[in-house]
C-alpha cells in the first residue's frame, strides 16, 4: 500500500507518507486476512493533511501469488464526528456492509434507525427501499423509495427503482 501511494503521488505537488501500526495477520495456505490502523500524511505545496483509517484486507493465493480479494477502509475520524451528515453516511455505509455480508435483516434494521434519526434526509429512505426490495418486501420498498424521491426528485436511483417495482 505504501509503495502504491508513494508511486502514484505527484512528486511536484504532493508527498504521501504512510505509517502502519497494530498489524494483525491471519492466514491459512490460500487465504489471508490483514487488519491494521494507518495514518496517511499528505504534504502539499500549501497545506498538509492527516488521515487516520482502519483497513481490512482479504487476500487469496492464486498460482503462488497473493492477490487482493477485498479491501475495506474505515475513516477513524468518521466515527468520532458528531455532525449529522457524517452520522447519516456512517449508518448508510454500515447498512450496505451488512447487505454485502448477507445480513439483510440487520441491514434493514440499521437503515430504519437511519431513517428514524434523519427523517428529512432522502438517502436513508432510498437505502431502506433498496434493502426492503432485496428482501422481497415490495410494498414497504415502494413506500420508502417514494419518501426518497419526494424531497429529491433528481434521485434517479429511486425513480428507476419505483418504475421497476410498480412494473412501469
Amino acid at each position: 500500500m505504501t509503495r502504491y501511494l508513494q508511486a502514484n503521488a505527484k512528486a511536484d505537488k504532493i508527498q504521501v507518507d504512510v505509517k502502519t501500526d497494530t498489524l494483525n495477520i491471519s492466514n491459512n495456505e490460500n487465504m489471508a486476512w490483514v487488519e491494521y490502523d494507518q495514518t496517511t500524511v499528505s504534504h502539499g505545496k500549501d497545506s498538509n493533511s492527516t488521515r487516520q483509517s482502519h483497513e481490512y484486507r482479504t487476500l487469496v493465493k492464486e498460482n503462488n501469488e497473493w492477490k487482493l480479494l477485498s479491501l475495506i477502509t474505515n475513516d477513524i475520524s468518521a466515527f468520532t464526528s458528531v455532525s449529522a451528515p457524517r452520522i447519516e453516511n456512517n449508518l448508510n455505509t454500515a447498512g450496505y456492509n451488512l447487505m454485502t455480508a448477507g445480513r439483510l435483516n440487520d441491514a434493514i434494521d440499521v437503515f430504519k434507525v437511519n431513517v428514524k434519526i434523519n427523517p428529512k434526509a432522502w438517502n436513508p429512505y432510498d437505502s431502506l427501499g433498496e434493502a426492503l426490495a432485496a428482501a422481497g418486501k415490495k410494498k414497504e420498498a415502494i413506500e420508502n423509495y417514494e419518501m426518497s424521491v419526494k424531497p429529491n426528485p433528481k434521485n434517479d436511483n429511486g425513480v428507476k427503482a419505483l418504475e421497476k417495482l410498480k412494473g412501469k
